[in-house]
């Protein structure tokens, strides 16, 4: 599936389920502790880091069957 290799934000996801960003982050690092997603910190030149997460391959069907 091309969606398993992407990278996304909290910003991006919040936006693309429409909850705000707090709710999102907190359900992203639920994920992360359970090892489903992987996450990867991104320095700027200014402001804070922005978080990226990808879904770990071995656990992909796990979230997919949620999606239907």
């Amino acid at each position: 599936d091309a969606h398993q290799e992407q990278e996304f934000s909290t910003d991006e996801l919040a936006n693309e389920v429409n909850i705000s960003r707090v709710s999102c982050r907190k359900y992203l690092i639920w994920l992360v502790n359970c090892h489903i997603l992987f996450t990867s910190i991104h320095y700027g030149v200014t402001g804070r880091p922005v978080y990226r997460y990808r879904v770990q391959p071995e656990h992909y069907s796990l979230l997919k069957q949620y999606c239907q």
